[in-house]
């Protein structure tokens, strides 16, 4: 994995706050991270690229661009889209036109409370509704979540030289096959 540190007056950061032995969750606004306006080098060649801001850092027009840029796989970790700061704390908005958006992507993985922002459904009462929904709107792949008997699972891919792994990043690379050792920008 090769990344790529941009010098900023801030850094992006939040103090979490559980309420519950679910993983809910509350987020503070430490600090803000500024707009990613541009596209590094090596994007073209890259086998994948994982987009996944926290707080806005990346803008539809920067994720055009990237997609015209790039024939990797492209990811998306929607967190950062569907988050805005109120007062310091976080609420959780669908954007306009984020449909046309996921569409640019291959794969796209929103946990479950991204899953229900996108959707309006909530998967742990309807797992696949809201999965054939997002699908609908361009992915190559289904999300990752998946309907399980325990609940909601993440689909992961299996073997040797690729990273399966609950974490989304790692998680991400794994579903396209990125051997461990294989840079990736």
């Amino acid at each position: 994995i090769h990344s790529v540190v941009s010098e900023a007056p801030e850094t992006g950061g939040f103090k979490l706050h559980y309420y519950d032995d679910r993983g809910n969750r509350t987020l503070d606004v430490l600090g803000r991270a500024a707009a990613i306006d541009h596209i590094p080098a090596g994007v073209s060649g890259a086998r994948g690229v994982l987009i996944g801001p926290i707080l806005g850092e990346t803008d539809f027009d920067f994720i055009r661009r990237v997609r015209k840029a790039t024939r990797g796989v492209l990811m998306l970790d929607p967190q950062g889209m569907l988050r805005r700061e109120v007062n310091g704390a976080i609420e959780h908005v669908k954007p306009a036109g984020i449909e046309q958006i996921v569409g640019l992507f291959d794969i796209v993985k929103p946990n479950e409370l991204e899953c229900q922002v996108l959707t309006g459904i909530d998967p742990r009462q309807d797992a696949e509704t809201p999965a054939r929904m997002i699908h609908a709107w361009g992915p190559k792949t289904e999300p990752f979540l998946i309907p399980d008997t325990r609940g909601v699972g993440v689909r992961t891919q299996e073997g040797q030289a690729t990273a399966s792994h609950f974490d989304h990043t790692i998680a991400g690379l794994g579903e396209v096959g990125t051997p461990l050792d294989y840079p990736v920008i």
